[in-house]
């Protein structure tokens, strides 16, 4: 039997399932207030500034790409930023010329991250 009442019926059956699922989703995912999103951000940023101390006591961590090092640099990218995935930052080129090629690179020389791979 062919009923275009039918066959639309059906349709917007599966979108109401198909977003009544999402709906689902959404409510088991762990969510934090916006409360607790500044206070984990107010958490980071007073790490990061221990972490940026902790390297002008000792410069010599950054010879040794000590994890304090690490964590502080993650940190600066994350606060200063936003979020890079991380095949972003694992490919990201050290450089002190600017470059039109389509690399992802950190310009040491204008202090600026530039992302131009970025998977959205």
């Amino acid at each position: 039997m062919e009923s275009k009442l039918l066959k639309d019926r059906i349709q917007h059956y599966k979108t109401l399932l198909k977003v009544k699922q999402e709906a689902d989703k959404e409510k088991v995912m762990d969510k934090k207030t916006i409360e607790d999103g500044e206070e984990i951000l107010n958490h980071c940023k007073k790490e990061m500034i221990k972490l940026g101390d902790t390297l002008k006591n000792d410069i010599n961590l950054l010879n040794t790409w000590d994890i304090s090092v690490q964590m502080y640099c993650i940190l600066k990218i994350y606060l200063e930023i936003g979020n890079l995935r991380g095949g972003e930052i694992i490919d990201m080129k050290i450089l002190d010329t600017d470059t039109e090629d389509k690399i992802n690179c950190i310009n040491v020389k204008t202090n600026k991250i530039i992302v131009r791979n970025h998977k959205t």
